[in-house]
């Protein structure tokens, strides 16, 4: 998670001067655009090298995931998914590919009516979720070097924070505890997601001591998660500590 700077004057600036002062917020736009392009991938030099694609049994298990891509577009209120793709490519996007999100974007002035004011910086928040066999600090240092290389080298790029991905395969005896467990619980069949795009220090876990780590989630799809009103029905979160408990105990019962 990366704060971006960029800075143009020591001081705000009438907009009349644009005509022949450098502007902070048309730089930080040229810089996004480089950054990420048309076709929605990350332009860094590198940055897929290390991403490993779907073998066919994980490709089996992701087309049985349930995904209603006309329902996820509706509830976020989407026409369509990011460059025309399928259901079946985003269901794909969200088990496998990295992304690079700009979280927020702010600078300037931006209240009520207008000011004419040429700001003298602009700040940006980015996200960039990375998957297995990607490492956070090699690729740090890729988009350090592009910039610079494309000459935003004076741009202030800071870490606010920073893992590494992690995943423990389904076929892990934990995980098909898990799985089992679940239906138990809910007497349902599991639906079983290859990867969460969430963020924790899980690989502190599965890398550096080389134990497994599920995650059980069951909260519905209209949860609104990370959202003002994110909320989870109460049923499901008793039920989701029976799920806790019932993973354990079936995994150490062999």
């Amino acid at each position: 998670y990366l704060e971006l700077a960029v800075k143009s004057l020591s001081i705000d600036a009438h907009s009349s001067y644009a005509a022949a002062l450098p502007s902070a917020a048309w730089r930080l736009i040229r810089l996004l655009n480089l950054v990420k392009d048309e076709n929605e991938r990350v332009s860094v030099p590198g940055w897929y090298d290390k991403v490993e694609n779907l073998t066919e049994e994980e490709e089996r298990v992701l087309e049985e995931e349930p995904f209603d891509g006309e329902s996820f577009k509706r509830y976020y209120g989407a026409q369509s998914f990011v460059g025309g793709i399928t259901a079946s490519q985003a269901r794909k996007a969200l088990a496998r590919r990295p992304t690079a999100n700009i979280a927020g974007i702010w600078g300037g002035y931006t209240g009520p009516g207008s000011k004419t004011v040429l700001p003298k910086e602009i700040h940006c928040k980015m996200d960039l979720r990375l998957v297995p066999m990607q490492d956070p600090e090699e690729l740090l240092g890729r988009l350090r070097d592009f910039l610079k290389e494309k000459g935003f080298g004076d741009v202030s790029v800071e870490v606010e924070t920073m893992e590494p991905a992690a995943r423990t395969s389904f076929r892990d005896p934990f995980a098909q505890a898990s799985i089992r467990s679940g239906e138990s619980v809910f007497g349902k069949k599991s639906v079983v997601r290859l990867s969460e795009p969430g963020t924790g220090p899980l690989y502190v876990f599965t890398q550096r001591y080389k134990i497994p780590a599920v995650s059980i989630g069951v909260s519905p799809p209209d949860n609104a998660i990370h959202a003002p009103n994110e909320s989870i029905r109460l049923d499901l979160f008793e039920k989701g500590i029976l799920w806790l408990a019932e993973s354990t105990r079936t995994y150490l019962a062999g």
